[in-house]
Formats: C-alpha cells, structure tokens, sequence
C-alpha cells in the first residue's frame, strides 16, 4: 500500500527537479497570511523569484512592469500566476480574463493556477472556463501546490481558441461519449493553438 508521506516527498522532490530556480512566480490574494504562506512554500520548493500582489490592478501592473523590465534585460518575465479566485476589489477571473485576452503572446499563453476556499464545482468550472490551467483547493499544501506547479510546467495543455474561448483544452482526457457522436465537429470553429510550436 502507499504511503501518503511518501507521495508527499515524491511530489516535492519532482518538483525540486524542475527548473524552478529561474522562475518568475506572481501570487495575487489580499490576504496578507495567505501571500506568505505561498510565498515560504514557494520558496521552499526553490522557486527563483517570488512577487506579490493584493488586487487586480497590482497584478496587472507587476505583469507589464516584469516585461518591460524583460525586454531591457533587466528583470526576469513573471513566469505563473497564481492567484486567489474571490478578492475585495475585484476577483482573479478579472486578472485571468486580462491575462488571456493580452496582446502579447508571452502573457496571453503564461500559466495561471487559480486558487480559492470555495470548491464547489461551479467555482472550478468558472475559473476553467475563463481560461485557468488549474485550480488551487484552500486549504493547500506544498504537495498540493507542487502538484500544480508539476501540471503546469511539465504537462501543459494545448491552447484552444474559439470565438467564445482562449484558454488551455478543458478536456485532460481523450474519452469518447458512450454511443453515437452527436456532437457537430466543424474544424473551421476551433483552433488548437501549441505555444511551443
């Protein structure tokens, strides 16, 4: 049988062998014990450079601020977001939705890991379907915030654009429906977009 301890170790030691020490992670909560709970776990993991942020306009500010500062070369480009679902001024779908709707590619594709204390499906499918990589249950752990690190870094998802979406594929699986396809397929509708292409 597994032992969850050992998973805890497992998932933290991959995660320690990714490259994590040249990354550029923003985390947005106006919760000032949740920015440095993320930001010790964060470092802990090794992560190179943490920012912080407690609103939406902050958020969007570090985001342009990081890439002129790159395009200088004095400043390494925010790599993730992480970012709390529900603020007081404002909520993470609204930096979400600036995020993928950005004129730069850079930022437009850049991974973003909601996070929130409400799991209800209906949270999850909201952040989903505005664009979010993944979704980050409060309370967390660094497992579990490693976990998602991982997903984001190691396994992205290809990017789909629709005329209603930009985002990564909702879908994580290849399942085909039981029965008949009755679901209209017309590629001129969706395209998947592979950012590394």
């Amino acid at each position: 049988m597994n032992n969850p301890s050992n998973q805890t170790v497992g998932t933290s030691a991959k995660a320690q062998t990714l490259p994590l020490s040249r990354m550029s992670i923003l985390v947005v909560d106006d919760n000032e014990f949740v920015l440095k709970l993320v930001t010790s776990i964060l470092k802990g993991l090794e992560v190179g450079r943490v920012m912080t942020a407690s609103d939406v306009l902050d958020g969007q500010n570090l985001v342009q601020l990081s890439a002129s500062l790159a395009e200088d070369g004095r400043h390494p480009e925010i790599d993730i977001i992480i970012s709390e679902l529900f603020l007081k001024s404002g909520s993470g779908v609204d930096l979400l939705k600036w995020v993928r709707q950005h004129k730069r590619d850079r930022t437009r594709f850049m991974p973003f890991i909601m996070m929130g204390g409400f799991t209800e499906p209906k949270h999850i499918r909201y952040a989903r379907d505005n664009g979010a990589n993944e979704f980050l249950a409060k309370p967390f752990s660094v497992n579990t915030i490693a976990r998602r690190l991982i997903s984001v870094i190691d396994r992205p998802r290809p990017f789909v654009k629709t005329d209603k979406y930009f985002g990564p594929d909702r879908r994580r699986q290849e399942m085909l429906p039981p029965g008949q396809e009755r679901r209209k397929s017309d590629s001129g509708l969706v395209e998947v977009i592979n950012e590394r292409d």
